[in-house]
């Protein structure tokens, strides 16, 4: 999650009081990522079965690499 979508969801958070290494609690309302996730490849799974292809699998090497070059 960036910084702008960090803030967005927790508008009570001051960020000149941020410091490296503080914890910020997301409010209970916003959306997991992981979750999201986790039905994405939930569904793909299903189609990839209708069509007799094996599932994905979770990689969490390329994972990262995914979500690093998101962030450019």
């Amino acid at each position: 999650m960036d910084y702008r979508e960090l803030m967005r969801l927790n508008p009570d958070v001051v960020p000149t009081n941020m410091q490296i290494g503080s914890v910020i609690r997301l409010r209970a309302t916003a959306p997991s990522p992981a979750t999201f996730e986790e039905q994405v490849v939930q569904l793909v799974n299903q189609e990839r079965a209708k069509a007799g292809l094996s599932p994905l699998k979770h990689r969490a090497d390329i994972k990262a690499v995914s979500e690093k070059k998101l962030k450019i």
